[in-house]
């Protein structure tokens, strides 16, 4: 009876030690971006949120920007509350140049965009279909 009791107690500490061990190899971001030239920014992944930081925002500058990607419905992560945030995910997008029109549409993502600055240069079929049928909303001048 002794030996059974102390049985069941070490199956039951291999058991909640597997659990715990489950919990820790799960990886929220399990697709990760490899890096190989971008030089201007870092991504870094942690097991809550990741990190984009903007080494160089313009020539010559000597200040870096910081966003936090954190999963939609998750907290802002301790040290990070003054830092600009992104829930990921992301729902909608406007651009305010036309550079970035082609690779939404090679991305399939055109769904989320939902305004750009101003219609007279874009060139994207794609982008010009969605102003023909009035599902982009024109923003600026």
């Amino acid at each position: 009876m002794k030996y059974q009791k102390i049985y069941i107690r070490i199956l039951l500490l291999g058991m909640l030690g597997l659990l715990c061990l489950h919990a820790e190899a799960e990886d929220r971001f399990p697709e990760k971006a490899m890096l190989r030239y971008a030089k201007g920014f870092t991504l870094e992944y942690y097991d809550t949120h990741k990190v984009i930081t903007v080494l160089t925002p313009w020539k010559d500058a000597g200040t870096t920007f910081q966003y936090i990607l954190v999963p939609r419905g998750e907290p802002t992560p301790a040290g990070y509350e003054d830092e600009q945030r992104i829930d990921i995910p992301v729902r909608t997008v406007v651009t305010m140049s036309t550079s970035y029109l082609p690779y939404l549409a090679y991305l399939d993502v055109l769904d989320a965009l939902k305004g750009h600055d101003n219609f007279k240069h874009i060139n994207t079929p794609e982008v010009l279909e969605l102003v023909q049928t009035g599902k982009l909303q024109e923003i600026g001048e």
